[in-house]
């Protein structure tokens, strides 16, 4: 049965300091549900960009049933981050942060390939390949909105378009090439047309005007 951390509505602060511009709340805490061990995740400024907020919830679930709690955890050691378990520094060897960061990577891997037909690479800080590949927030809190700036490049064709803006969507649901499509017709210069998730990386996904 999925623990009710899963099914609960997300609230800002599930993965906003409230007070602070770093990337995920300074402390989090998550429960294993089968074994009742509390993991409090620490030192999280790049716990958005490296998937673990995200994973802290998802693991067990779904498209990452394979990934255990404990596997987060030990991702979250790997990429830097802090992790007290019951209370206690958790102080796994390299070689079990490996293992879980193989899971992890394994996982995620299979999900851009089953859901988006991409068979990438796991780069979420985008260190090999210049771009945050895997990073859950780069398809589900695509930046499709603005306040002050978009952020122009060229499409498949040469022409302007919109490929980015400064603003994350937060209804979760991955932004289509075929939404950015529903605004071309009615838009009289390519900043009012809505980027989407694929048109970050893939002009094909772009439409310019």
């Amino acid at each position: 049965m999925p623990d009710q951390q899963v099914m609960a509505g997300v609230t800002c602060t599930d993965c906003h300091e409230a007070h602070s511009v770093t990337g995920g709340p300074y402390q989090f805490q998550r429960v294993n549900a089968q074994t009742g061990d509390e993991y409090a995740f620490q030192a999280n400024d790049a716990a958005l960009r490296n998937d673990v907020l995200c994973l802290a919830c998802h693991a067990t679930h779904g498209d990452f049933a394979t990934v255990a709690l404990e596997d987060t955890a030990n991702y979250h050691l790997a990429q830097g981050g802090a992790v007290q378990k019951n209370g206690t520094a958790w102080t796994p060897g390299a070689d079990v942060q490996a293992a879980s960061t193989s899971t992890v990577a394994t996982a995620v891997n299979a999900h851009m390939l089953t859901r988006a037909g991409m068979p990438a690479f796991f780069d979420p800080s985008g260190v090999t390949n210049g771009q945050p590949t895997g990073r859950c927030a780069s398809c589900h809190l695509a930046k499709t909105a603005w306040t002050a700036t978009a952020f122009p490049g060229l499409d498949a064709n040469g022409r302007t378009a919109n490929v980015i803006g400064d603003v994350s969507s937060h209804i979760f649901r991955v932004a289509q090439p075929q939404d950015s499509l529903a605004t071309l017709s009615s838009a009289a210069t390519w900043d009012a047309v809505m980027p989407n998730a694929c048109g970050s990386c893939h002009p094909q996904f772009r439409f310019g005007k």
